[in-house]
């Protein structure tokens, strides 16, 4: 019985702090600072208790840019370049820091910045075939939440769809959220199709 409590506890904190981590990650997309840095620090003290250094590592990354008094781009674009002299393009490393640098440059609404970095993550983590398909997943969305900025609606359901495609939905409340927010967002704009599309 104490096994099972100890395994059930251990699960829930790696949830929590892959949640607290994937909302960190919207409200950074969004510009939410704030929240995104509180979303973090939560996401760190699961992490902490999993002992994870892996994720810890990305969630101290994470707030060491979101922190910069001198803004977000160019400690990015720093650890970016670092990441891809240490370990070489094609690796997870790589794929994080260029995820980071899109991210920071959409906070500045360097729209085409930051689209190429978000392809140059999605290219690294296709190539690499990991495990971790929610990392994957975010990229997507990340990717697809920029063409919806862009009014660039058929490219972001296209990445929504993929986003979906690599969340198992009984696993995980994200793929839920992807699909309701893309049902919700076309419906809002008339597009009942592809609403429908969601359906199938």
């Amino acid at each position: 019985m104490l096994k099972a409590a100890k395994l059930s506890r251990g699960l829930f904190i790696a949830k929590a702090a892959d949640h607290y981590f994937q909302l960190g990650n919207i409200n950074e997309r969004r510009a939410e600072t704030e929240l995104a840095i509180r979303a973090y620090r939560k996401a760190k003290r699961y992490a902490n208790e999993a002992k994870n250094r892996r994720v810890i590592k990305g969630i101290e990354a994470k707030l060491a840019i979101l922190g910069m008094r001198d803004g977000p781009v160019p400690t990015a674009l720093k650890s970016y370049r670092q990441a891809k002299s240490n370990h070489g393009k094609y690796s997870e490393e790589c794929a994080t820091k260029a995820n980071n640098l899109a991210l920071a440059y959409l906070a500045g609404k360097a729209f085409e910045a930051a689209k190429v970095e978000f392809r140059e993550a999605i290219e690294i983590l296709e190539a690499l075939n990991i495990l971790d398909q929610i990392k994957l997943a975010m990229a997507y969305i990340n990717l697809g939440s920029l063409y919806e900025e862009l009014n660039q609606f058929e490219h972001a359901d296209a990445f929504f769809h993929k986003a979906f495609d690599r969340l198992n939905p009984e696993q995980t409340p994200l793929a839920f959220n992807v699909m309701l927010n893309a049902i919700r967002r076309n419906a809002v704009r008339g597009h009942t199709s592809r609403a429908r599309e969601w359906f199938g």
